[in-house]
């Protein structure tokens, strides 16, 4: 079983979706076809955007990543990446040191980063349902050194907020 709770507080609307299913990202094709269809913007096809993009996760490949390329280091040090982050959709995000380590604060979760290789580390979420949806996270640039947006892997971007 499942519930999902979506909410656009400037406008009073909040959206409850229950569903005895496990497969992730359908419940949220629900939450914004209703949210469209409130907002009198025309139809998508949320479910088939969400199937593709999701279908990894709702078949046996599950929360699988890339592979793991030994003896890599970051191109950019670590007191580059920390700062904050947003998305539409998720909200805002921390990027902070803790002893030298990275910690994503994020949907009210402080995460510990581990560096998988090169610029992509994979977050300790607390429970599987977390690593299967947000496996790696990616820090991308728009130019030497200089941090543009953090990527989820199967979540969309979060852009640095300056």
């Amino acid at each position: 079983m499942h519930a999902q709770l979506a909410f656009l507080p400037d406008l009073d609307l909040g959206v409850v979706i229950l569903t005895n299913s496990v497969l992730f990202g359908y419940p949220s094709a629900i939450g914004y076809r209703i949210f469209d269809a409130f907002l009198g913007r025309p139809a998508t096809d949320w479910s088939a955007q969400i199937k593709q993009a999701l279908n990894p996760m709702n078949s046996d490949g599950g929360g699988r990543g890339p592979s793991r390329v030994a003896g890599t280091s970051p191109s950019i040090p670590a007191d580059q990446i920390v700062g904050r982050y947003r998305n539409s959709y998720l909200g805002d995000a921390q990027v902070t040191l803790d002893n030298g380590r990275l910690m994503l604060g994020i949907l009210g979760l402080a995460v510990p980063l581990e560096h998988w290789h090169y610029d992509t580390y994979r977050p300790q979420w607390p429970n599987s349902l977390q690593r299967g949806v947000a496996p790696f996270l990616t820090v991308e640039r728009d130019g030497p050194g200089r941090v543009r947006a953090i990527r989820f892997d199967r979540m969309g971007e979060l852009a640095r907020v300056r």
